[in-house]
């Protein structure tokens, strides 16, 4: 139950991700990021992978169609090519925010809190004014930490 509705906090919050990163990419694959984004968000995942990878197709170099991707294969289950996916959309764009918020997500709902927080303070570095609920997310955080069994002696 958790996961469903920190999933759907996320698909509120994130918005059309192709929309910052538009500066370099030519017209066609930003209507084909903002199509493949849209139906990320109406839930509709396998279509949105099949547009990322045609656009991954094209341009290899497009970190928001990594992010995009790696965000469409998270959410149908496929959590290590996810990560893959969003550590790729990075190494071609540091300051992808979407791709360390998405990244913080994933380690964020697999428990891997450290990580988590790591990747959401690139995020909100990179983009303070990102839409996506990080006082929500960070009292998650510190009571998923208040929460964890402590060593005993």
């Amino acid at each position: 139950m958790i996961r469903v509705c920190f999933l759907t906090a996320i698909f509120l919050t994130i918005g059309f991700q192709s929309i910052a990163y538009a500066g370099n990419q030519p017209k066609s694959e930003i209507a084909a990021l903002q199509k493949a984004d849209l139906l990320l968000k109406q839930g509709k995942f396998d279509q949105a992978k099949t547009i990322y990878q045609k656009v991954l197709a094209n341009n290899p170099k497009s970190s928001s169609a990594h992010s995009g991707y790696g965000w469409a294969l998270y959410v149908t289950g496929q959590r290590e090519k996810a990560i893959a996916e969003q550590q790729m959309a990075i190494a071609l764009n540091y300051r992808n925010a979407h791709a360390h918020h998405h990244l913080g997500s994933i380690y964020y709902a697999t428990g891997e809190i450290d990580q988590a927080v790591k990747e959401f303070n690139i995020a909100i570095s990179i983009d303070p004014k990102m839409k996506c609920n990080c006082g929500v997310l960070e009292a998650r955080l510190k009571n998923a930490r208040t929460n964890e069994v402590q060593p005993t002696h």
